[in-house]
């Protein structure tokens, strides 16, 4: 599997990328900046939070062939944010590649430009 999203990286890449252009919200950094802090606390549901930070990839990673497969969406007014995972897959045949998004809805998510301060702020 790991062998296939390397060999393939650069199909995965061009998804990955036209996906985010198309949705220009996704990572675009603003991490709740347009919230006061007590919006992202009423979130909560029966007293449970979920709060997701991305971390940027590392150069290392990079280096190895590694790519970006996360998307932040903290934009919306609606009572979560979506952390979204790119799932760069094969299908059976292993000649074709699939891109499939994977929604997770959570109370609030931050991207790699956030700072500590950002999260304790509105956390």
């Amino acid at each position: 599997k790991r062998t296939a999203r390397l060999r393939f990286a650069s199909a995965f890449k061009a998804d990955i990328t036209q996906h985010r252009q198309r949705h220009p919200y996704l990572n675009n950094g603003s991490n709740h900046i347009d919230k006061v802090e007590s919006q992202i606390q009423d979130r909560g549901m029966n007293g449970v939070s979920i709060v997701v930070r991305k971390r940027p990839i590392f150069d290392y990673e990079i280096n190895r062939g590694d790519y970006d497969i996360v998307s932040i969406d903290n934009t919306n007014e609606s009572s979560h944010d979506v952390c979204m995972v790119h799932n760069s897959v094969m299908h059976p045949d292993m000649k074709q590649t699939l891109m499939k998004q994977v929604h997770y809805p959570v109370t609030a998510a931050f991207d790699e430009h956030c700072s500590d301060d950002d999260i304790y702020r509105h956390v």
